[in-house]
Formats: structure tokens, sequence, C-alpha cells
């Protein structure tokens, strides 16, 4: 047996992106197991050979010998390849089955809905945020405008607009994650900073 199938072995998981107990783990070998059969001159019975081609889907005629591709290549051999290297299974990876399946046109049609979806709800987001940051804050003068008293409402106690400005400013606006939570918070200490208090700007009597 050609002495390199234990580099081959290694450069085998390495392609696939598993640690050695990741790799141990899906073929039912221990961490100890594994390291032994990747250090050149150990044997590699033919039983863990013909285990690593089956689950990992490799060429046993390179696993043995270094001659052809790493892998069987057709679809499903590389649809597995993928699902032993992603985790994939059950609804994902039928997903991915009948993806293939589709035609060229069908394809390019998915993945323009796809990105068009994405963009659309990164934008929602990044609105939301922006909404969330702005929450609270009084319109500038720009953004007034002039209305009629019946339309004016009725002009609540100075408490209660503070109590008010507290919770909004407080409450987390459904749909943020966490990022961009803390985003909002920092722009509205950056504002609160640069806006004066009204004890700051009275002039003493």
């Amino acid at each position: 047996m050609d002495s390199n199938i234990n580099l081959r072995i290694k450069m085998l998981r390495k392609n696939l992106g598993l640690s050695q107990d990741d790799f141990g783990n899906r073929i039912g070998l221990k961490h100890g197991a594994i390291s032994k059969i990747e250090k050149s001159g150990n044997t590699v019975i033919d039983q863990n050979i013909r285990l690593i081609c089956d689950t990992f889907h490799a060429s046993e005629e390179w696993l043995r010998t270094g001659k052809g591709d790493m892998y069987e290549e057709n679809n499903e051999t590389l649809l597995k390849q993928l699902a032993a290297q992603y985790n994939l299974e059950g609804e994902r990876l039928e997903l991915i089955r009948n993806f293939l399946l589709l035609t060229i046109e069908q394809q390019e049609a998915i993945c323009r809905a796809v990105d068009i979806a994405v963009e659309a709800n990164l934008k929602a987001r990044k609105e939301a945020a922006r909404k969330a940051a702005d929450a609270g804050e009084p319109p500038t003068a720009g953004e007034l405008s002039p209305v009629s008293e019946s339309d004016t409402p009725p002009t609540a106690e100075p408490s209660t607009i503070a109590e008010d400005e507290d919770s909004t400013l407080s409450k987390r606006p459904e749909g943020l994650s966490d990022e961009e939570w803390n985003i909002v918070q920092h722009l509205r200490m950056e504002k609160n900073m640069q806006t004066p208090t009204a004890s700051s700007s009275t002039e003493p009597a």
C-alpha cells in the first residue's frame, strides 16, 4: 500500500474543512485513531479506507494510489460532499437537490429573486434602525408645517412628556437585531451629548 495514503487522508480532511475530532465522529473513530492514520508509515486497514470513501465520497483509487481525482465526480456525489461538509440535511438538502435539477434559466431567475429579497430585507432593517434612532426627538424647523387650531393636539403635562420620551427611548423596536439596537443607542447618546440642556443655556437672573 502506498505509504502516502496517510498524507492523502489528511489532505481529504483538510479539504473538507474538518478537524480530526469532526472527521473521526463522522466515521466512528476517536481523535487518537485519526491522528494515527494520518501519521506517515502507519497502516490503514481496508475497512477504514472504505469507510472514509463511503462517508465522504472520496475516490478509493485516489486514496490508495494518488491517481485520479480526490472525489467521485457526479452531481449526487458533489451534493453529498456539500452535505457532509456543511451538515446539510432534510429540507435544506432537498432544496439544493431540486435546484440542481432546474434549467440554467430557472436557476438564474431564482438567484435574482433571492438577491431582490435580501436587498429589500436589508433596506427595511436599515430604515427601521434609522427610525428608531430618530424616535422621541423633536422635529426640526424644516419639518414643521402650519396647522389649524383644531388640528393642534392637546398639550401634555411636562412630567408626562418626559415619561413618554423615556419610554420611547428605552423601548426596543420590533425587528431590530442586537447590533442594530446598539447602533441606535449609540446615535442617541451622541445626540444627547451634542444638545445643550435648558439649565446650561439659561442665563442666571
